[in-house]
């Protein structure tokens, strides 16, 4: 039995080190495939982004509060360029390396608001009247949220109720407002989405874009998730067998890499 075995992976070392050129043709052929892979998928991953990249959209939380999501992906920087010239500009101001860039427009909507005034009235020498108002909007939702405005409007009129003089001016405006953004992997479309919500109800958000730039190439976030070295697998090499022969081997192994790309 051991006379056979021996025999056997002789003659089939001897058979495929006749066609040693041809397995490493294919192995080529086949990594050449799988690149052509990979590069149709970043292709299909830019399509996606200039499909959905304005497509904000609304969602409610666990508490249902609502907030604004839109999908985000993973770009280099020239996809970022050519996807949104806005953003990788942004990103060339920065002196550190971005892994998120976003952009959240928003809108502050008051109708129908109703101001505190104060109307003072006074005479002069002329008898000419002249009114003093102060007025204000303020709205405070708690101390994240909160919307402060004041100012001042006189008006003056002669004897005949002619107006003299007009003026109004803003005496302070105040505007503070807490957002809240992040970014989550959706288990429904297997997407990433940027999230913004604020619990200002007079504040709108109108968009949000976000994308992650070049993770990869990080070294902090590298530094978080070190490679495995020890694996287990289908092995096709070239080495020495039996006798110190130069031979193609194939089988199953426990294997430690030193390298990895």
């Amino acid at each position: 039995m051991k006379t056979f075995l021996l025999n056997f992976f002789k003659n089939f070392s001897t058979n495929v080190s006749k066609y040693l050129n041809y397995i490493f043709i294919g192995i080529i052929f086949l990594l050449i495939i799988l690149l052509s892979f990979k590069q149709c998928s970043n292709n299909n991953l830019k399509h996606n982004v200039l499909i959905l990249k304005d497509s904000t959209k609304i969602a409610y939380n666990k508490l249902n509060e609502k907030y604004k999501f839109n999908e985000s992906y993973v770009l280099t920087a020239q996809q970022l360029k050519s996807e949104n010239i806005d953003l990788y500009n942004e990103v060339q101001k920065l002196k550190e390396h971005p892994l998120v860039i976003s952009d959240v427009k928003t809108n502050i909507v008051y109708k129908d608001h109703y101001l505190t005034s104060n109307i003072i009235s006074s005479f002069d020498k002329f008898h000419n009247k002249t009114f003093n108002i102060s007025w204000s909007l303020d709205s405070i939702y708690n101390p994240d949220n909160s919307f402060l405005m004041n100012g001042l409007t006189t008006l003056k009129i002669d004897t005949t109720l002619k107006v003299i003089n007009y003026s109004s001016i803003l005496s302070n405006l105040k505007i503070s407002t807490k957002l809240y953004l992040s970014i989550t992997d959706s288990p429904k479309d297997k997407k990433l989405h940027i999230n913004a919500r604020t619990d200002f109800p007079n504040l709108e958000i109108n968009s949000v874009q976000g994308f992650v730039i070049d993770p990869q190439k990080n070294d902090l976030i590298k530094s978080y998730f070190p490679p495995k070295r020890w694996g287990i697998g289908p092995i096709v090499g070239y080495g020495l067998s039996t006798g110190f022969k130069p031979s193609v081997f194939v089988g199953l192994g426990l294997q430690y890499n030193f390298i990895r790309f």
